[in-house]
């Protein structure tokens, strides 16, 4: 097994890898977003400088979070720093901010009610796991998952992991194939990802290249989402086969493929930077740039590398003062073995043993397979040498007459034992069974009990609760969202498609007694019904028949403001505020909830009460359901904006 690394080695391929993502998103950024594959063969233009680069300013986070807190064990601190020093984005970012304001953490935080929660950007801010565990891709898998957790979830969680993993086996590994089948060992054998990644060997294999390849890989991701994470995993593995250790071949290839290029040629430089060192970055790519990080955080609570080599050397010093038992150290050149003089009539000498396998301890997965199970609904608080997760098996949403049922682990994370009494209360009125015991814990140890609490029916769905558990003197709590209400009527007729043009009752009548007749002649009446966020799945209102259904609410804004509202859904839309047609397409494709035409609008919402309205036309096809959100001119989620159906 190698167990060191030399200090030249690993400064350079720490600089090969700051140079390589910096050079490689800034090439990528050129075409981020495109779903064609277009050959490119250099930056068309030439950009000035290095433009600001998301990937890397969320790696210069997490660092802070580290270089105060050693190597993380949960999303616990990272949510605490996401929290404190947001960045303007419409993303996942915007939707995990909006949850933890709501008093989320991960990994709720990144996967309720959030449209991108399966996008690539963690996998593009993975490179620094890889750089704290070099040559330890278990490790860097762990800590990778921990932070995608924060504002994503699912198959982006595996990307990251994935991209992590085969970042840090390049600097061990002997060749690009070895690495990525090292990060192969640390992603579920039937993910997503996974299918990706093999059918980017394939491609390979098969000897093709370019949009045939592409084609491959678009397959095995079953979708044409750009910024679907397994989708870019596969372009990224491809890249690093086309490429061969060459960087400039690499990150071409990277930006060809389409898909999210600032990540994928990101990486992919990052990757060939590690491998090869920053010697393979030619003066061709790096005076394009220049070495000066262009930041885009506007008032951090933490200190700015300047340049992409304090980056590297932050980087260094965070690895040499966080080493992990059992992984490759940093350690000394090991001075040459003298060159033995041949002695006349000596036997020849025994043949070498073969050299191990410099990943063979690589092969144990086990610090990556609690990712393979954790439950998207959990989430994880830390306080005074205690770690309590709120493993919760139901969507953590308050619904009336229904139960949420929970396993709380307490984890004694500090160096001494420590005697813990829980105690544990649901929201006033709520049914509460559990029986926690004391218990003495040591350092390591984990206590864990069963909960299950439930919302009487009379609750309004609309309200917002808490669950506490004291721990002596310090308090947890885990949050239970409300419900997005809507009011309902439908579905109408939508005979040989042409419910998109035909005008309904439920228009211009708003009146709850109101009777109007359904499809089929079945009396119906506005009807309220709940959501848990964006997402409304309503392909069984339709009964898998065409038809027309309308939905109803209130928006209620704290303040006049320019919004841009998203509605995305897979056959016909139009949207109505205050009365006013704001959105309207028919448009029969799969739907993704992008802020791209035709699924977006700006419009100005009032302060106080606005009146929306959806009509949504199903075809002869199934539909899937509707994604609906609302962001600020910031590309935030206003926090004032409620959903009340009662005034609907």
């Amino acid at each position: 097994m190698q167990n060191s690394i030399s200090p030249t080695r690993f400064s350079g391929s720490l600089l090969g890898c700051a140079l390589g993502q910096a050079v490689g998103a800034s090439l990528g950024i050129q075409r981020h977003g495109s779903s064609a594959f277009a050959s490119v063969t250099g930056f068309n233009p030439l950009p000035p400088a290095m433009p600001s680069i998301e990937e890397i300013d969320y790696q210069i986070l997490w660092a802070d979070v580290v270089s105060k807190g050693g190597r993380p064990g949960s999303g616990a601190l990272l949510c605490a720093a996401y929290k404190q020093n947001p960045l303007t984005g419409e993303d996942a970012s915007a939707f995990a901010l909006y949850n933890m304001r709501r008093g989320l953490t991960s990994p709720a935080s990144g996967s309720c009610e959030n449209p991108y929660f399966e996008s690539f950007a963690p996998a593009g801010r993975s490179p620094i796991w890889a750089c704290l565990s070099p040559g330890d891709s278990a490790e860097a898998a762990r800590l990778a998952g921990i932070a995608a957790m924060v504002d994503h979830g699912g198959e982006a969680v595996f990307a990251a992991m994935f991209s992590a993993a085969c970042l840090s086996a390049a600097f061990v590994a002997p060749s690009v194939p070895k690495s990525i089948g090292t990060a192969m060992k640390m992603i579920p054998f039937d993910s997503a990802t996974a299918n990706c990644v093999r059918a980017a060997i394939t491609a390979v294999q098969s000897g093709l290249a370019g949009e045939e390849a592409k084609l491959r890989i678009d397959n095995a991701a079953g979708t044409c989402d750009t910024g679907y994470g397994p989708l870019n995993v596969g372009y990224f593995v491809l890249s690093l086969l086309l490429g061969n250790g060459d960087f400039g071949q690499t990150i071409l290839a990277a930006a060809s493929f389409g898909g999210a290029t600032r990540q994928t040629a990101g990486l992919a430089g990052a990757f060939v930077g590690i491998l090869r060192g920053d010697e393979a970055i030619s003066d061709e790519w790096r005076a394009v740039i220049g070495d000066k990080l262009t930041s885009g955080w506007s008032k951090p609570s933490f200190k700015l590398p300047k340049t992409a080599g304090d980056w590297a050397k932050l980087m260094e010093a965070l690895a040499m003062r966080l080493p992990r038992d059992g992984a490759p150290t940093v350690v000394a050149e090991p001075p040459a073995p003298p060159i033995a003089e041949p002695v006349e009539g000596a036997a020849d000498p025994e043949p070498a043993p073969p050299a191990p396998d410099p990943l063979a301890a690589l092969q144990d997965n086990s610090l990556c397979q609690p990712f393979w199970s954790l439950t998207p609904y959990s989430q994880v608080l830390e306080q005074a040498n205690l770690r309590v997760t709120f493993e919760s098996l139901d969507p953590p949403f308050v619904r009336p007459g229904r139960s949420n049922r929970l396993r709380v682990l307490v984890e004694n994370i500090g160096k001494k034992e420590l005697g813990v009494e829980p105690a544990i209360t649901g929201p006033e009125g709520w049914a509460l069974a559990a029986r926690p015991q004391s218990a003495k814990l040591w350092p390591g140890a984990t206590y864990e009990f069963a909960a299950v609490v439930q919302c009487p029916p009379d609750a309004n769905p609309g309200d917002a609760s808490l669950l506490n558990l004291k721990l002596g003197t310090n308090e947890f709590n885990a949050a239970l969202l409300k419900r997005r209400g809507w009011v309902s009527v439908g579905p109408f007729r939508n005979d040989e498609g042409m419910g998109y043009e035909k005008y309904h009752k439920p228009e211009d009548v708003y009146r709850r007694d109101e009777v109007f007749m359904l499809r089929s002649g079945i009396p119906g009446k506005w009807t309220p019904v709940y959501f848990d966020g964006p997402w409304m799945p309503i392909e069984d209102a339709f009964n898998s028949s065409a038809g027309v259904i309308y939905y109803r609410t209130i928006l209620e804004s704290g303040e006049a403001r320019k919004v841009r509202i998203v509605a995305a859904t897979d056959h016909a839309l139009i949207i109505w505020v205050n009365r006013q047609k704001m959105l309207w397409y028919r448009e029969p494709s799969v739907a993704f909830p992008r802020p791209r035409r035709p699924y977006v609008v700006e419009g100005t919402l009032v302060a106080g009460a606005n009146e929306l309205m959806l009509k949504v036309v199903r075809g002869n096809e199934p539909i899937r359901g509707l994604w609906f959100y609302v962001l600020g001119e910031d590309g935030q989620i206003p926090e004032d904006i409620r959903f009340d159906e009662t005034k609907a």
